[in-house]
């Protein structure tokens, strides 16, 4: 079973899957983890490195480890265990990840979208000294896993050429579902996965996705005024972006609306 990365905000240790056991991390692997975590927070939409440790649980493989075993080991079903493993981009072969040894400079450092256990003796979670806004008991996210992370999920599996309709569709409901305490709540939320900034591929496939994403979204509500609701809130919001106009979103708004569901919104605000 995988080990775990632990930062106390001096250096870094490696607990046991059992948490019975603590190794240190000689002065060399310090300096050299601090550059390879650092990279690897960047490269996965953290500020950095303590950020990423402070959120999300990070491993090193032990012998017979697999992403998806170690996705087991915490408790991730099979879905949210591709998610995961396509969240990883730091490996050029998901199915290749190496044991660590004691000692290694530059072991595979594997993600996980599940909080980190406190450091002991403290309420701070593994990667700060004190931070506020870490989920707590009772909190709706599944399995631990933050919201940053389960819209970062979102939009990295959205971004994955390989990944499935179902795929896709599975990330953004779990992070969606997560806002789900009023209709502005959830669109509020979808508007993050909508961005025009997202690069989600060529015209024909981005378009398709954003469609898959206000699919996902209108899903919990049965009747077509609810639905308009939340078109006509979209249409009212303002789209950024150096490469794509506002009018150009609103129109991909606005059709799906028309096509997919027969509602008509105001042709003035997409059908110019």
């Amino acid at each position: 079973m995988a080990f775990v990365v632990k930062f106390d905000g001096k250096s870094f240790s490696l607990k046991s899957a059992d948490g019975a056991q603590t190794y240190n991390v000689n002065p060399a692997q310090q300096q050299s983890w601090q550059v390879a975590l650092e990279k690897q927070a960047k490269q996965q939409g953290f500020k950095d490195t303590s950020e990423m440790l402070s959120k999300v649980t990070v491993t090193v493989p032990n012998a017979g480890d697999s992403q998806y075993k170690i996705a087991d080991q915490f408790g991730i079903g099979v879905e949210g265990a591709q998610v995961m493993v396509e969240g990883n981009v730091q490996f050029a072969d998901p199915d290749l990840i190496h044991t660590y040894n004691e000692g290694d400079l530059k072991p595979d450092f594997v993600t996980v979208p599940v909080a980190p256990e406190p450091i002991l003796g403290s309420d701070a979670p593994a990667g700060k000294p004190e931070t506020k806004g870490a989920p707590v008991e009772g909190s709706e996210a599944p399995a631990g896993q933050t919201d940053s992370v389960k819209k970062q999920n979102a939009i990295d599996t959205l971004k994955n050429p390989s990944a499935t309709a179902e795929q896709r569709k599975t990330a953004i409901s779990t992070y969606l579902d997560g806002h789900n305490g009023s209709v502005e709540e959830r669109t509020k939320a979808a508007i993050d996965l909508l961005d025009p900034n997202q690069d989600y591929g060529e015209q024909k496939v981005r378009t398709a996705k954003r469609q898959e994403i206000l699919d996902v979204l209108v899903e919990p509500y049965k009747d077509n005024d609810t639905k308009k609701k939340v078109f006509d809130s979209l249409l009212e919001h303002t789209w950024v972006s150096e490469k794509f106009s506002d009018q150009s979103m609103d129109k991909v708004i606005g059709e799906h609306a028309k096509n997919k569901y027969d509602i008509d919104c105001d042709p003035t605000k997409w059908n110019k």
